[in-house]
């Protein structure tokens, strides 16, 4: 996937400067997918260069002008084109998987510790995104009778944001089960 896909999902319901772009992505697909300012801002330039977004300049009071990006047809058409094409499978890259793959080098003792807080670090992720949930059912956009339509994309990431970190909880429980009876008696 590129960056510049992202960017165009986060403008299509309505304009916004490079710093709310990265607001906007930091609390949404940033989940998933990082971006730095400056590759945000390198995305916006070369979507410009290719006529898929427009940017409008803002004058501010004692304040630098803003520079405001909007999604423009051309810029539609690729969105709606590359949302209705098949994705490959990612590959996965963990670097704690990495380290697990050795974990046969660490004491048992050990193992567990980094198994305890790399599942302590999870936790907090999925209270962050119930967290979410929770405020989003507060506000009526989620109920038992559906998701609001401009929320559906976001609230489906969410939930398989949830599953995830439910999943790799348990992951960690079964792994730290597995290696308890490996511990030193004491």
């Amino acid at each position: 996937m590129s960056l510049k896909l992202a960017v165009l999902g986060l403008l299509v319901d309505s304009p916004r400067t490079g710093y709310d772009l990265k607001k906007l992505f930091d609390g949404s697909v940033g989940y998933f997918w990082q971006a730095k300012f400056q590759q945000i801002y390198g995305e916006l330039r070369q979507l410009e260069g290719e006529g898929l977004v427009e940017k409008r300049d803002v004058p501010q009071v004692g304040r630098p002008t803003r520079k405001v990006y909007s999604i423009t047809q051309t810029g539609r058409a690729a969105l709606d084109a590359w949302l209705d094409t098949p994705s490959p499978l990612s590959p996965v890259r963990d670097e704690f998987l990495v380290k697990v793959s050795s974990f046969g080098r660490l004491p048992p003792e050990r193992a567990v510790a980094r198994l305890r807080e790399h599942r302590h670090l999870h936790e907090e992720r999925l209270a962050t995104y119930r967290t979410i949930e929770s405020r989003l059912k507060e506000a009526g956009w989620i109920s038992e009778a559906g998701v609001a339509e401009p929320l559906l994309g976001g609230y489906l990431t969410l939930k398989r944001g949830i599953a995830y970190e439910e999943d790799t909880i348990r992951w960690c429980d079964w792994a730290i089960g597995l290696l308890e009876p490996r511990l030193p008696i004491g």
